[in-house]
């Protein structure tokens, strides 16, 4: 178990590495200037000119009881999707390692971050934070103020992630009364983590129009590529791969923003 917990932290790792890359890079329509109007490129990579000086980002957190395991009203056992806890320990990584990425390879980029929560209904645990330590001793103190916010939590109802989407645009909206989004400047990416398949326990709801719903409202508010949302599935259970994959690609805009997570190496 420790093996498994230690390899999925490390996909999760490279992972973020990736993606804080990818989306700090400026939209081609963005960085495409004249010649003589281009910064000279330097081993610095905030120092290029093609890279945005600003990213915000938003982990969107499934706290459904189907991440933590449940007996339904027939006495049936439903095991966790999520049974070693990645909601809340990769989370953590996640944020230590954007911590160090700005200190060592993004100094002159401000990093933001929040954490919505969802169930029931979206709740944000972490509102909008700096995350720009400059040194060694920063970046541990930030950890461990941080480090309250990762503890586990209990399981919070039913599984609506199309009103947390909605909740992170909100999130947005916010930064835009401070620093409006020009040419795609700030960056702005959310991070949905879930086991994928939406459930609410009332009459007539139906999964599929929950997620078509999702899609409409990204395209209309979180429009790419300003915009970038991606989809980690945790799901020991295969639910997110055997039933809602193809709709999350249709909520994302891009397979390439769809990652499953039923095994460490799926993970990066």
């Amino acid at each position: 178990m420790k093996q498994f917990r230690a390899l999925l932290v490390l996909g999760l790792v490279v992972g973020l590495l990736a993606l804080v890359g990818a989306a700090l890079a400026l939209p081609p329509a963005a960085a495409a200037r004249p010649a003589a109007q281009q910064a000279t490129p330097t081993p610095t990579p905030a120092a290029s000119a093609s890279l945005c000086d600003e990213l915000q980002v938003i982990f969107i957190v499934d706290q459904s009881g189907s991440m933590a395991g449940y007996t339904d009203a027939q006495g049936i056992y439903y095991p966790p999707t999520d049974p070693i806890g990645m909601r809340f320990d990769g989370l953590r990584v996640s944020f230590d390692s954007l911590l160090a990425l700005h200190s060592y390879s993004y100094p002159d980029v401000t990093f933001k971050t929040a954490i919505i929560d969802f169930g029931d209904a979206p709740s944000v645990r972490l509102p909008w934070t700096d995350a720009n330590p400059m040194t060694s001793a920063e970046i541990a103190a930030q950890v461990q103020q941080l480090a309250p916010i990762f503890n586990p939590t209990g399981p919070l109802g039913n599984t609506l992630p199309g009103d947390a989407i909605e909740q992170a645009a909100s999130l947005f909206a916010q930064q835009d009364q401070i620093r409006p989004q020009v040419d795609g400047c700030p960056r702005r990416v959310a991070i949905l983590v879930t086991d994928g398949l939406p459930f609410d326990d009332v009459p007539g709801f139906n999964w599929q129009t929950h997620l078509a719903e999702a899609a409409a409202y990204t395209r209309q508010f979180l429009p790419s590529p300003d915009n970038r949302l991606y989809v980690i599935g945790l799901d020991q259970n295969g639910a997110f791969f055997d039933d809602a994959l193809d709709e999350w690609v249709n909520v994302t805009g891009n397979p390439d923003q769809v990652r499953l997570a039923a095994n460490p190496g799926e993970m990066g």
